[in-house]
């Protein structure tokens, strides 16, 4: 049977989260499909006094988030499982338990099976970091499907995994940036400017941290 599920983050990059959040709803009921997203969202984010050099984010971003959301998509997403496994391959955003720490690609062999061999399966796809890869260690193959709108290893195409037949592929596919960034300009999303550098050059851009009271 068919299987889509996604890792990343729905939500707090899109321009139109409340789009973004009821597309993937209308995946879920598919019968052929299953959607998987990380249930933490700037709206919703658990244990806020642990991040507070990320207090921007939440103090920034989770207002205009919950408005585009919605209280009733924004109740459906937080019921999404953490965690999944579909035919073998086991799915999280970030890692087992931790829906924010995440190894990044040049992560040790140790590292990496040490993160996601608890998980007991053969094959482990996570998000998080928006940068695809694929590493084999000892029986168990870990992958980063990459973000399928805003990439952050030099190349701005979207990326997601193929899992097919215990083979697993990293697939890059060209969008209409221009038409995303357009979409940006148009909105009032609080870091727009800086969201929309990041889709054209295909890698990660510091934030300036919004002036807080």
């Amino acid at each position: 049977m068919a299987a889509t599920s996604c890792s990343w983050d729905l939500a707090p990059h899109r321009s139109l989260t409340g789009s973004a959040s009821w597309a993937g709803r209308a995946l879920w009921g598919t019968p052929t499909s299953f959607f998987g997203v990380r249930r933490s969202t700037p709206a919703r984010a658990p244990a806020r006094r642990s991040f507070r050099r990320c207090r921007w984010l939440f103090d920034a971003y989770a207002p205009y988030t919950r408005e585009q959301i919605g209280e009733e998509r924004l109740a459906w997403l937080h019921d999404l499982p953490a965690e999944l496994q579909i035919n073998g391959i086991a799915i999280v955003h970030a890692s087992p338990g931790d829906l924010w720490r995440a190894p990044m690609p040049d992560a040790s062999d140790r590292d990496l099976d040490a993160t996601y061999r608890p998980l007991d399966t053969s094959t482990v796809a996570y998000g998080h970091i928006h940068r695809p890869f694929i590493r084999a260690i000892g029986g168990l193959v870990v992958a980063n499907a990459g973000s399928a709108g805003m990439p952050w290893d030099d190349d701005a195409r979207a990326s997601y995994l193929l899992v097919e037949d215990g083979r697993v592929e990293v697939i890059r596919v060209d969008y209409d940036v221009d038409a995303e960034v357009r979409e940006f300009q148009s909105c009032a999303h609080p870091d727009s400017e800086r969201l929309v550098e990041m889709r054209r050059v295909g890698r990660f851009i510091a934030p300036n941290p919004f002036p807080l009271p």
